[in-house]
């Protein structure tokens, strides 16, 4: 509570990674329903916000002894290619994510409720 958006997606990145990011614009907005979870006011929604790190380069070899949640908390850490490996959501692995890094459109708001 009381935390914005963006100090708690900095606070996360650090605890899972050590790795303070560099948080670059907003990419793009999923919202979805979690299968089989409920409320009582219905499906259990979710949002997720997408943002381009900037200093993705520091990611690539971490320490995961120095992290908060260490290896109990990641099983696996790399870079994946969206276009070759399922990744969630699919929007991932259609969309040109170069463009959508470059453009200067609104943010893409993606719904699967």
């Amino acid at each position: 509570m009381g935390e914005s958006l963006l100090d708690g997606l900095r606070r996360e990145m650090i605890e899972e990674t050590g790795v303070e990011p560099e948080i670059g614009k907003l990419l793009f907005i999923q919202q979805f329903a979690e299968s089989g979870e409920q409320s009582a006011h219905g499906p259990n929604e979710q949002l997720e916000f997408f943002f381009l790190i900037t200093n993705w380069q520091d990611y690539q070899h971490i320490d995961l002894e120095q992290t908060s949640h260490g290896v109990e908390g990641v099983a696996e850490c790399g870079f994946v290619d969206p276009k070759t490996t399922r990744i969630l959501p699919s929007y991932l692995t259609e969309v040109d994510l170069d463009q959508l890094v470059n453009k200067l459109t609104e943010v893409p708001v993606l719904s699967e409720l």
